[in-house]
Protein backbone atom coordinates (compact mmCIF):
# COMPACT_ATOMS: atom_id res chain seq x y z
CA UNK A 1 0.00 0.00 0.00
CA UNK A 2 1.08 3.09 -1.02
CA UNK A 3 1.47 6.48 1.36
CA UNK A 4 0.55 9.69 -0.31
CA UNK A 5 2.55 12.38 0.92
CA UNK A 6 -1.00 14.21 2.29
CA UNK A 7 -1.13 11.15 4.69
CA UNK A 8 2.52 11.50 5.65
CA UNK A 9 1.76 15.50 6.72
CA UNK A 10 -1.33 14.55 8.24
CA UNK A 11 0.86 12.03 10.53
CA UNK A 12 3.15 14.32 11.25
CA UNK A 13 0.91 16.92 12.03
CA UNK A 14 -0.92 14.28 14.15
CA UNK A 15 2.48 13.47 16.12
CA UNK A 16 3.15 17.30 16.51
CA UNK A 17 0.25 17.70 18.43
CA UNK A 18 0.72 14.89 20.57
CA UNK A 19 4.07 15.69 21.59
CA UNK A 20 2.95 20.01 22.14
CA UNK A 21 0.36 18.59 24.16
CA UNK A 22 2.74 16.06 26.23
CA UNK A 23 4.99 19.01 26.67
CA UNK A 24 2.43 21.31 27.85
CA UNK A 25 0.90 18.09 30.55
CA UNK A 26 4.45 18.00 31.47
CA UNK A 27 5.51 21.48 32.45
CA UNK A 28 1.80 21.72 34.58
CA UNK A 29 2.91 18.74 36.30
CA UNK A 30 6.06 20.05 37.46
CA UNK A 31 5.08 23.27 37.92
CA UNK A 32 6.72 25.06 40.40
CA UNK A 33 4.43 26.45 43.33
CA UNK A 34 5.00 29.76 44.97
CA UNK A 35 4.25 30.24 48.65
CA UNK A 36 0.41 31.56 47.86
CA UNK A 37 0.18 29.04 45.43
CA UNK A 38 0.74 26.15 47.99
CA UNK A 39 -0.89 27.77 50.58
CA UNK A 40 -4.04 27.98 48.06
CA UNK A 41 -3.84 24.24 47.06
CA UNK A 42 -3.38 23.75 50.56
CA UNK A 43 -6.48 25.32 51.33
CA UNK A 44 -8.54 23.43 49.09
CA UNK A 45 -7.39 19.97 49.74
CA UNK A 46 -7.55 20.91 53.55
CA UNK A 47 -11.47 21.60 52.94
CA UNK A 48 -11.87 18.89 50.75
CA UNK A 49 -10.55 16.44 53.69
CA UNK A 50 -12.95 18.24 56.18
CA UNK A 51 -16.18 17.79 53.78
CA UNK A 52 -15.36 14.10 54.26
CA UNK A 53 -14.49 14.00 57.26
CA UNK A 54 -16.97 15.61 58.86
CA UNK A 55 -19.92 13.41 58.22
CA UNK A 56 -21.40 12.65 60.96
CA UNK A 57 -19.59 14.64 63.56
CA UNK A 58 -20.51 17.14 66.14
CA UNK A 59 -19.59 20.46 65.79
CA UNK A 60 -17.27 20.39 68.73
CA UNK A 61 -15.36 17.27 67.39
CA UNK A 62 -14.84 18.86 63.69
CA UNK A 63 -13.37 22.32 64.83
CA UNK A 64 -11.28 20.62 68.03
CA UNK A 65 -10.36 17.04 65.95
CA UNK A 66 -11.55 16.81 62.77
CA UNK A 67 -9.43 20.43 61.45
CA UNK A 68 -6.11 19.50 62.85
CA UNK A 69 -6.66 15.67 61.57
CA UNK A 70 -7.44 17.10 57.88
CA UNK A 71 -3.89 18.94 58.33
CA UNK A 72 -1.93 16.32 59.53
CA UNK A 73 -3.26 14.15 56.41
CA UNK A 74 -3.05 16.81 53.80
CA UNK A 75 1.07 17.32 54.96
CA UNK A 76 1.44 13.49 55.27
CA UNK A 77 0.50 13.51 51.79
CA UNK A 78 2.39 16.31 50.67
CA UNK A 79 5.68 15.02 52.05
CA UNK A 80 4.96 11.30 50.58
CA UNK A 81 4.61 13.25 46.76
CA UNK A 82 8.35 13.67 45.68
CA UNK A 83 7.30 16.68 43.60
CA UNK A 84 5.50 18.45 46.43
CA UNK A 85 7.87 17.77 49.00
CA UNK A 86 11.11 18.98 46.56
CA UNK A 87 8.83 22.00 45.80
CA UNK A 88 8.09 22.65 49.41
CA UNK A 89 11.91 22.14 49.89
CA UNK A 90 12.94 24.77 47.60
CA UNK A 91 10.71 27.46 49.28
CA UNK A 92 11.97 26.32 52.73
CA UNK A 93 15.48 26.73 51.62
CA UNK A 94 14.39 30.24 50.20
CA UNK A 95 13.06 31.34 53.96
CA UNK A 96 16.44 31.72 55.04
CA UNK A 97 15.25 30.23 58.51
CA UNK A 98 17.86 29.84 60.99
CA UNK A 99 21.07 27.08 60.17
CA UNK A 100 21.30 25.96 63.23
CA UNK A 101 17.84 24.29 62.79
CA UNK A 102 17.59 21.09 61.76
CA UNK A 103 15.81 20.13 58.61
CA UNK A 104 13.27 19.00 60.29
CA UNK A 105 12.73 21.99 62.92
CA UNK A 106 12.72 23.98 59.67
CA UNK A 107 9.83 21.98 57.89
CA UNK A 108 7.77 22.38 61.11
CA UNK A 109 8.10 25.96 61.07
CA UNK A 110 7.06 25.91 57.49
CA UNK A 111 4.44 23.97 58.18
CA UNK A 112 3.23 25.54 61.10
CA UNK A 113 3.23 28.83 58.44
CA UNK A 114 0.88 26.92 56.21
CA UNK A 115 -0.69 25.92 58.94
CA UNK A 116 -1.45 29.60 60.46
CA UNK A 117 -2.38 30.88 56.58
CA UNK A 118 -4.90 28.24 55.86
CA UNK A 119 -6.71 28.75 59.83
CA UNK A 120 -6.41 32.58 59.16
CA UNK A 121 -8.99 32.37 55.53
CA UNK A 122 -10.67 28.98 56.54
CA UNK A 123 -14.01 31.11 57.63
CA UNK A 124 -14.07 32.61 54.17
CA UNK A 125 -12.53 30.10 51.81
CA UNK A 126 -14.52 26.64 53.67
CA UNK A 127 -18.31 26.42 53.99
CA UNK A 128 -17.97 23.75 56.34
CA UNK A 129 -15.75 24.57 58.53
CA UNK A 130 -17.11 28.00 58.74
CA UNK A 131 -21.08 26.12 59.63
CA UNK A 132 -19.38 23.94 62.43
CA UNK A 133 -17.42 27.23 63.75
CA UNK A 134 -21.26 29.20 64.07
CA UNK A 135 -22.77 26.24 65.92
CA UNK A 136 -19.15 25.56 68.07
CA UNK A 137 -19.42 29.34 69.11
CA UNK A 138 -22.79 29.16 70.61
CA UNK A 139 -21.85 25.79 72.07
CA UNK A 140 -18.71 27.75 73.51
CA UNK A 141 -20.95 30.58 74.85
CA UNK A 142 -22.85 28.49 76.67
CA UNK A 143 -19.98 26.86 78.01
CA UNK A 144 -18.74 30.49 78.84
CA UNK A 145 -21.78 31.04 81.01
CA UNK A 146 -21.25 28.25 83.13
CA UNK A 147 -17.70 28.88 83.48
CA UNK A 148 -18.88 32.10 85.11
CA UNK A 149 -21.83 31.05 87.29
CA UNK A 150 -23.61 34.50 87.18
CA UNK A 151 -27.22 35.09 85.93
CA UNK A 152 -27.92 38.52 87.40
CA UNK A 153 -26.77 41.07 85.53
CA UNK A 154 -25.98 43.05 88.02
CA UNK A 155 -23.44 40.33 88.80
CA UNK A 156 -22.40 39.98 85.08
CA UNK A 157 -21.49 43.51 84.65
CA UNK A 158 -18.86 43.80 88.06
CA UNK A 159 -17.64 40.37 86.59
CA UNK A 160 -17.03 41.59 83.41
CA UNK A 161 -15.63 44.65 84.96
CA UNK A 162 -13.41 42.54 87.16
CA UNK A 163 -12.07 40.31 84.79
CA UNK A 164 -11.18 43.46 82.20
CA UNK A 165 -9.23 45.23 84.13
CA UNK A 166 -7.27 41.95 85.66
CA UNK A 167 -6.25 41.01 81.81
CA UNK A 168 -5.78 44.93 80.92
CA UNK A 169 -3.41 45.19 84.12
CA UNK A 170 -1.24 42.49 82.33
CA UNK A 171 2.14 43.75 79.92
CA UNK A 172 2.41 41.61 76.98
CA UNK A 173 6.15 42.49 76.99
CA UNK A 174 6.54 40.81 80.40
CA UNK A 175 4.76 37.16 79.73
CA UNK A 176 7.50 34.72 78.07
CA UNK A 177 5.90 31.93 78.82
CA UNK A 178 3.60 30.33 75.87
CA UNK A 179 1.47 28.98 77.93
CA UNK A 180 0.75 31.51 79.85
CA UNK A 181 0.43 33.87 76.81
CA UNK A 182 -2.18 31.10 75.75
CA UNK A 183 -4.17 30.58 78.69
CA UNK A 184 -4.46 34.28 79.05
CA UNK A 185 -5.43 34.81 74.97
CA UNK A 186 -8.59 32.07 76.09
CA UNK A 187 -9.25 34.88 78.50
CA UNK A 188 -10.02 37.67 76.01
CA UNK A 189 -11.81 34.48 73.58
CA UNK A 190 -14.30 34.12 76.71
CA UNK A 191 -14.15 37.76 77.60
CA UNK A 192 -15.18 37.86 74.11
CA UNK A 193 -17.72 35.71 73.82
CA UNK A 194 -19.67 37.31 76.86
CA UNK A 195 -19.45 40.77 75.22
CA UNK A 196 -21.16 39.56 72.25
CA UNK A 197 -24.26 37.65 74.28
CA UNK A 198 -25.11 40.83 75.67
CA UNK A 199 -25.12 42.79 72.15
CA UNK A 200 -21.59 44.57 73.08
CA UNK A 201 -20.04 43.44 69.85
CA UNK A 202 -17.45 46.57 69.46
CA UNK A 203 -15.75 45.10 73.07
CA UNK A 204 -16.27 41.58 71.94
CA UNK A 205 -14.13 42.48 69.29
CA UNK A 206 -11.58 44.09 71.03
CA UNK A 207 -11.39 41.19 72.99
CA UNK A 208 -10.36 38.98 70.34
CA UNK A 209 -7.45 41.42 68.66
CA UNK A 210 -6.21 41.24 72.35
CA UNK A 211 -6.66 37.42 72.28
CA UNK A 212 -4.42 37.48 69.29
CA UNK A 213 -1.98 39.57 70.57
CA UNK A 214 -1.16 37.60 73.31
CA UNK A 215 -1.76 34.21 70.85
CA UNK A 216 -0.90 34.41 67.18
CA UNK A 217 -2.37 30.61 66.11
CA UNK A 218 -5.67 31.19 68.26
CA UNK A 219 -7.52 30.30 65.83
CA UNK A 220 -11.09 30.55 67.87
CA UNK A 221 -10.24 34.42 68.21
CA UNK A 222 -9.70 34.92 64.91
CA UNK A 223 -12.78 32.73 63.78
CA UNK A 224 -15.12 34.46 65.76
CA UNK A 225 -14.25 37.77 65.01
CA UNK A 226 -14.67 36.99 61.22
CA UNK A 227 -18.31 35.66 62.14
CA UNK A 228 -19.27 38.26 63.78
CA UNK A 229 -18.01 41.48 61.58
CA UNK A 230 -18.09 39.55 58.24
CA UNK A 231 -21.07 36.82 58.41
CA UNK A 232 -23.13 38.78 61.16
CA UNK A 233 -22.79 34.94 63.16
CA UNK A 234 -24.86 33.63 60.25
Amino acid sequence: MRVRNNDIDGMRFFLLIIVCFSSVFASCQNKVLNQNELSEKFNKDWCDCLKKQSKGKTPEEIIEQTTINCVLNVMTQYTEDKQLYDNMRMLIAAKGYDDSLSDYEKERLFGRELGNDLMRDAVDNCVVFRKALIEFKKYYIEKAQQAMGVDDEKDLNEWLDMMQKELDEIDINQVKNVQTRKRISNYYVLMGLVYENIKKESLAIEQYDKAVQFDEENTNAMGFKKLLVTYKND
